[in-house]
């Protein structure tokens, strides 16, 4: 895909309606990254999704080229600035159009200021390069659980997960019509696939959970407690162990620094892993190849890692306390650098005792 236009519009068969225009970013590894939905429901114009602000020009000369005069109603699987960035500004080329959003989400699609100040503070130049969303008026936006339009019946579905505010939406058979969706990739397949690696490396292997939610920190000290348990007493394997976890945690950000969640995880880790023997070995890192505004997918860490800052004349606890995890490993070595890896299944997280 290299631009707007006929480039980016892919027919999916078997429903000659229904378009898939894909809203190319400009920056390596996010080709084919965000699409938009578009389809007919009798003479109603529906899209789904319209994308970041940034790419609203590609998104209305492809529609332009679907010779789409107006749009009648803009649906919103949820409101983050890849999905719902772009709505103000397409409402400027298509100011008749409802748009359809989780009632939770109203609010910030309305006022989206301290949407777009958390967006650029967890993820930098990913944000800037989506674009500041605009206000949508009030008046725009609407729910309702079943919406009866071109002779097709349109069920908003509450769907939290993703997003608190998240919906799903189902057309009749417009867009689900022979449709087999297949789960080819996931966290617990990535945990899966860890597990196989490790075993064939000789570990001993356990899979915690794929669902690990909470504060960055306090769940890395978990993890590192189940690491002082094995060597103390084998639980809940003898070495060489392999624990494996999955999820996303959250992180409560206080200070000014630079970094993610999976180097604030091993951050933390590697100050409570300080007085157990070299043997010890903790990594996070986010499957997408990219943690919070950063460069790094996440980090590794070791009983010598904290030592290896004080080398460099850093001090792990003000670093994690002014969340700058990235520019203490930058420094000490220890991150992992994977490259954008086209797909996001979430975290990985290992716990390697030998």
């Amino acid at each position: 895909m290299s631009g707007p236009g006929q480039d980016t519009m892919k027919e999916i068969t078997p429903h000659e309606s229904l378009t898939l225009i894909d809203l190319e970013q400009p920056r390596p590894g996010f080709s084919r990254f965000i699409s938009s939905w578009f389809f007919r429901a009798g003479e109603t114009n529906i899209l789904v999704d319209p994308g970041p602000a940034g790419t609203i020009v590609q998104l209305t000369k492809a529609l332009g080229e679907l010779r789409v005069d107006r749009l009648d109603l803009i649906l919103l699987t949820h409101i983050h600035l890849d999905h719902g960035g772009g709505v103000a500004e397409l409402l400027k080329t298509y100011p008749g159009a409802r748009v359809i959003c989780h009632p939770h989400g109203m609010e910030h699609m309305a006022n989206p200021d301290r949407l777009w100040d958390v967006s650029l503070k967890n993820l930098g130049w990913i944000a800037e390069m989506y674009g500041r969303p605009g206000p949508v008026p009030k008046e725009c936006l609407h729910f309702r659980e079943r919406i009866e339009t071109g002779g097709v019946t349109i069920e908003c579905i509450d769907t939290p997960g993703h997003a608190p505010h998240h919906l799903a939406f189902k057309a009749g058979d417009i867009v689900f019509s022979r449709v087999r969706n297949r789960i080819v990739g996931s966290n617990l397949l990535a945990l899966e696939a860890a597990k196989e690696e490790a075993e064939r490396m000789g570990y001993r292997t356990l899979i915690l959970s794929s669902m690990v939610e909470g504060e960055t920190k306090e769940v890395a000290r978990v993890h590192t407690a189940i690491a002082k348990e094995i060597l103390a007493s084998g639980q809940p394997l003898r070495a060489p162990a392999c624990v494996i976890s999955g999820g996303e945690t959250t992180v409560t950000i206080r200070g000014h620094g630079l970094g993610g969640r999976n180097q604030e995880f091993c951050l933390a880790a590697a100050l409570d892993l300080m007085d157990l023997p070299p043997r010890v070995v903790i990594l996070s890192g986010g499957t997408d190849g990219n943690d919070g505004p950063t460069a790094a997918a996440g980090a590794m860490v070791d009983p010598q890692t904290v030592q290896r800052g004080i080398q460099a004349g850093m001090k792990a606890v003000e670093y994690l306390r002014n969340n700058d995890s990235f520019r203490f490993f930058e420094k000490t070595g220890d991150l992992l650098v994977t490259g954008p890896t086209k797909t996001n299944v979430m975290d990985v997280r290992l716990v390697l005792v030998r």
